[in-house]
């Protein structure tokens, strides 16, 4: 049975809504038991602000809450429950790694081998967009594409036939090396619940909510869900305020596929089966027609403030962005009612995020940010960075220098203690040209520092040799692996563990709620080992540049209380938020709305043409974050 489909207003606060509907006509919500229900939404973050919604609006001080998952959580305990949990997927992260070392071997990249991990990324993104998609036959046929071939220019149809064959033949060594992953999980989990049918409900009520442009995979798994319930509900935004219509109206017809509500339209279609709400056939309105209209209808004041006072502040750059965003912040919070208010500031640009939380910080108000650092700007990500340069480096001084003196490493204690030892060394660096020969070079100058020590002060007990020793000995496990032959990815990350652990004994690797870059770097190395089977072995230099790109591309959060006076965040996790005072900064060309990246592989128009995710996906998510 279709699912009931309820429009809300983007004026209107999504989750408060549906907390609404629950509390008021679920049955259960009397007694405050809403276990019957099932909730899908998009994020945690929305699960977690749907759950609040729900205590706040109840009115109880106990409420047995319905189950409000992510896809994902629900997708889990759909396979486990399936028993099709049995084939283990390689994380996300180490495919690349795994395709970059074949496409080095292939002879079409031989010529480029220093491009294969971008390369591998391009080859696997287009994988993936391919099978949830329901386009599998363009990665299997080379010929998938004649019917578009005929009617593409001569020029396209080359670009067009080199790709097919590029993806055919990189697919085929692919699927030799990574067998099952998260992309065959979800299609195995929705072809098994199509196969089942529809057992009897499970739940009351399944709702799906929140949802931006899903693809058609995942609308199968939302479509198996509602289909669970005895009930099934869609929730979906819809443009009926006069500033929503004011911005719709802006759109013409042929770039209605990058309108705010083409997801919305998508969603509908995929997971309810309904037509289009508009045809590209009919008889649509002229622009400056349909602004006549909402003219007729309302004062233009009234339409561009319909809440209040609407500000727009050009800046001249990121720094002076990010001192006026913090001045108005100071401004809200010293008003008298500043302290009660919830206040935010979105924005899509990560390095303008850190610049406002720095601005935030000298101004001493204490605030979230959940976009996050790069693991390899963070302490813990540089040490690991620190650690292998210094190894393959034969422990030279300026790498070995970043190493010792890191907060984090601490080699000996005792009276001379680890700083004073570093900075003698680093005495003994600036003293000489530098030891040659790597560890034995380095206890050779330091036992002719340690003998002018005792003939110049007469003094005895542990000095620069000892260490020296220590240093070596916390590298020992690396330095043995620098020339030779390509080991396993369990030796290089033992190795590297192991010197980690001599260097900073107060901050072994593992699970840190004070230290979320220690959790993020034990948890990546823990990744690593687990999926090291499917990894060729590789060199130490490799194994440098590969763990460095992991690295950088992994985001740590800070872990901080939800309730701090301002949040700063991304417009994405923004989305189905409230907030009493919102500040939406970066808004520059190119960051928001973002500069659309052609795909490396068929780009521009044939993807409409081959049902694929094309230019205008990017620019309606844009425009419904606006909206």
């Amino acid at each position: 049975m279709p699912p009931r489909i309820s429009r809300i207003p983007f004026a209107d606060n999504l989750l408060r809504h549906l907390a609404a509907d629950l509390s008021g006509a679920f049955p259960g919500a009397d007694t405050g038991d809403l276990t019957g229900a099932l909730v899908l939404l998009p994020s945690s973050r929305a699960c977690r602000t749907l759950q609040h919604e729900l205590l706040e609006q109840s009115g109880r001080d106990t409420l047995l809450l319905p189950k409000i998952v992510t896809v994902g959580q629900w997708v889990d305990e759909q396979i486990a429950g399936l028993g099709l949990d049995t084939a283990d997927p390689p994380d996300d992260r180490v495919r690349p790694l795994i395709l970059a070392r074949r496409l080095m071997a292939l002879p079409l990249f031989m010529d480029n081998r220093e491009s294969a991990p971008s390369l591998a990324v391009e080859f696997i993104r287009f994988f993936d967009e391919a099978r949830l998609h329901r386009r599998e036959n363009l990665l299997l046929n080379p010929q998938a594409g004649d019917q578009v071939l005929e009617q593409s220019t001569p020029a396209e149809a080359e670009i067009i036939t080199r790709d097919l064959g590029h993806i055919h033949e990189v697919w085929g060594h692919y699927r030799r090396l990574v067998p099952h992953d998260s992309v065959d999980r979800l299609a195995d989990l929705a072809q098994a619940l199509e196969a089942l049918g529809v057992p009897g409900p499970a739940h009351e009520l399944v709702v799906v909510a929140g949802f931006g442009r899903i693809d058609p995979v995942r609308a199968e798994l939302l479509r198996a869900a509602l289909d669970m319930g005895e009930e099934g509900r869609l929730y979906l935004p819809e443009a009926t305020s006069h500033l929503s219509r004011l911005f719709m109206a802006t759109w013409s017809p042929d770039r209605l596929g990058a309108d705010p509500l083409a997801s919305t339209r998508l969603s509908e279609n995929l997971l309810a089966g309904n037509p289009p709400e508009t045809s590209l056939d009919e008889d649509i309105p002229s622009l400056k027609q349909r602004l006549d209209i909402l003219r007729e209808e309302a004062n233009p004041a009234a339409l561009l403030a319909p809440h209040g006072p609407v500000e727009f502040a050009p800046c001249g750059d990121p720094e002076a962005e990010s001192r006026f965003v913090c001045n108005r912040v100071v401004e809200t919070l010293s008003r008298p009612e500043g302290q009660n208010r919830r206040i935010a500031v979105a924005t899509g640009d990560q390095e303008l995020a850190a610049r406002i939380m720095a601005q935030l910080r000298d101004a001493g108000i204490d605030s979230d940010n959940t976009h996050g650092q790069a693991l390899s700007t963070l302490p813990a990500g540089l040490l690991l960075r620190f650690i292998l340069r210094a190894a393959l480096t034969d422990l030279r001084p300026e790498p070995l220098l970043e190493v010792l003196t890191h907060p984090y490493v601490k080699l000996l204690a005792g009276d001379e203690g680890h700083g004073t030892l570093a900075l003698r060394i680093e005495k003994m660096f600036r003293c000489a040209e530098g030891p040659k020969g790597g560890p034995a070079g380095l206890r050779r100058k330091a036992e002719e520092w340690d003998q002018s020590a005792r003939d110049l002060f007469r003094k005895n007990g542990p000095g620069m040799v000892e260490f020296v020793n220590a240093i070596a000995g916390a590298f020992s496990p690396l330095l043995s692996m620098r020339a030779g032959r390509p080991r396993p990815w369990t030796e290089l990350i033992d190795a590297a563990t192991e010197a980690w652990t001599a260097l900073a004994p107060d901050f072994p690797l593992d699970e840190k709620k004070d230290r979320p870059d220690v959790t993020a770097a034990a948890r990546l190395l823990e990744t690593l080992k687990a999926n090291s089977s499917l990894m060729p072995p590789v060199t130490l230099t490799d194994f440098t540049a590969d763990l460095g790109l992991l690295l950088a591309g992994e985001n740590v959060p800070a872990h901080r209380a939800r309730n701090l006076p301002v949040l700063v965040t991304g417009l994405v996790e923004a989305r189905l938020e409230s907030f009493d005072n919102l500040i939406i900064a970066g808004l520059r060309d190119g960051v928001f709305p973002s500069r659309s990246q052609r795909p490396l592989l068929l780009g521009g128009a044939i993807r409409d043409r081959l049902g694929l995710p094309g230019w205008r996906d990017a620019l309606s998510r844009d425009a419904e974050l606006f909206l």
